[in-house]
């Protein structure tokens, strides 16, 4: 299992770094290195969430995954080979078939891998959950950690991590993603309650580990209210994130600036952990009003939805006014989209051109899986022989044709760099078009301009008042989480 799992994991951790543009880590320090260990993590994004968890984790992990993905004999085998514990779900079973689960099995094998001084890995909540939204976990983590420790009289020293997982846009490719480690609980911690009441044991450490869980993940209250929380960060996030959290310095190395630029990643000066807080910060505010002033906070909401169905309606962003319209000239913006497309377009293109095949066959693979997890893994591992097996072929071509060993390598090294390069280019096309756009509106119709500029500010004014209040009443006098 330990030679499986190391390569699947180096495979999959080089295929996160494709696939994402950014994966960034916090509370490494909180991973034990040796013992026994149970990760538990939130689960917003399928299969995809084992592959970054598994990547960023220097140890074998044993994962309970449902029993469902052992069907296809190949998966199956290859899950087996790689430690997985299958676990059946009530949800799964046929109709009157539910209570005939039996997991004696799933539950012997963590025990015996915890025995062994070795790590598990389970996503409590027992299903996908919405991004920004941690549901009411299950008891099998505690279960897990509590019946291992049980059966050695409480001498293994079993840890459970809590976990949290969080992208910045969850079904987007080259998005970025935050891997947070929280301060492990001590399971020992709970030998003298589960003695007496094992039950009241199990719900305790439950209870501890959702409380933890929402602390390292984003969470919204309500899953109804998502949809909200994404629309006032647009809205207010960067404001906040100055006013309350500032500025970080750029301490990238020349190097990494450049590495930066060439791949089009965010600078790593844009912390993911302070845009979550800020994301955090402005759902726990908004929560705390709802229940201080409903009918305020019901206002508010369809005026910032308001707000945003006008920006969609004129295909803007929210960050339209980032500059003034009338410091914007449609001729020098027309002319700097122009000079952009062409002077760069053909690099553009040239990524383009070597990226194209293996993009669409990643994309079909993933369109042909038969459910949501299968869909996740089979692009992940698509997308790497694929744009693998393109590159090698367009490096054995360049090899043959130049019989220059040392400039096929080169030539292939751009390969990847080029593809980042094109998306880079499309975004930045869209930018340019963004402000030809807001400065075309601000000189045809400037009414409906100032109209736009006039109720975001009154929103972002509203907004100030509610993080203000949030941050005397509830977070100065230590009540719930916040800046």
């Amino acid at each position: 299992m330990a030679a499986v799992y190391s390569v699947a994991r180096r495979f999959f951790r080089r295929a996160a770094d494709l696939y994402f543009v950014d994966v960034q880590v916090e509370g490494a320090e909180h991973v034990p290195l040796e013992g026994p260990v149970v990760f538990a993590a939130n689960h917003p994004n399928s299969l995809m969430d084992t592959v970054l968890l598994g990547s960023r984790v220097e140890r074998n992990v044993h994962y309970l995954a449902r029993s469902g993905l052992f069907a296809h004999p190949f998966a199956a085998a290859a899950f087996r080979a790689a430690g997985v514990i299958p676990v059946q779900r009530a949800q799964d079973q046929p109709t009157g078939a539910a209570a005939s689960v039996d997991n004696d099995a799933a539950f012997t094998a963590a025990f015996e891998a915890l025995e062994a001084g070795r790590a598990v890995g389970i996503f409590p909540e027992g299903q996908n959950a919405p991004t920004r939204h941690v549901r009411a976990i299950k008891t099998g983590a505690a279960r897990i950690a509590l019946g291992a420790e049980a059966r050695r009289d409480f001498t293994l020293g079993v840890r459970v991590v809590p976990v949290g997982l969080n992208y910045v846009e969850r079904e987007r490719f080259h998005t970025a993603a935050l891997v947070r480690f929280g301060e492990p609980i001590v399971v020992a911690d709970y030998q003298a309650q589960h003695r007496t009441d094992p039950r009241a044991a199990v719900r305790a450490l439950t209870d501890e580990l959702q409380q933890r869980m929402r602390a390292v993940a984003v969470h919204v209250e309500r899953e109804e209210q998502i949809d909200l929380a994404e629309d006032l960060y647009a809205l207010y996030g960067p404001q906040l994130r100055e006013d309350v959290l500032g500025s970080m310095p750029d301490l990238r190395l020349p190097q990494e600036k450049l590495l930066d630029e060439a791949t089009a990643r965010a600078s790593r000066a844009e912390q993911l952990s302070d845009r979550f807080l800020a994301e955090q910060l402005i759902a726990d505010a908004f929560s705390w009003f709802e229940r201080a002033e409903p009918t305020r906070a019901t206002a508010l909401a369809k005026r910032v939805h308001d707000h945003k169905r006008h920006l969609d309606q004129l295909r803007l962003r929210g960050d339209f006014t980032a500059r003034p319209g009338k410091a914007l000239s449609t001729r020098a913006e027309a002319a700097k989209l122009a000079l952009y497309a062409v002077l760069l377009g053909p690099v553009a293109a040239y990524g383009l051109a070597h990226n194209f095949v293996p993009y669409r066959l990643t994309r079909m693979a993933a369109r042909r899986a038969p459910d949501e997890p299968i869909q996740a893994i089979s692009a992940l591992a698509a997308g790497v022989f694929a744009f693998g097996g393109m590159y090698a072929l367009f490096g054995w071509l360049a090899w043959h044709g130049s019989a220059s060993l040392l400039g096929a390598l080169l030539y292939v090294t751009t390969l990847p760099f080029a593809g980042f390069w094109f998306f880079r280019y499309r975004r930045r096309l869209g930018m340019y078009a963004q402000r030809i756009a807001a400065r075309t509106l601000f000189l045809r119709r400037p009414q409906l301009y100032r109209g736009l500029v006039l109720e975001r500010e009154q929103l972002l004014v509203e907004l100030d008042a509610v993080r203000v209040a949030y941050q005397r009443v509830v977070v100065g006098g230590g009540g719930e989480r916040g800046v």
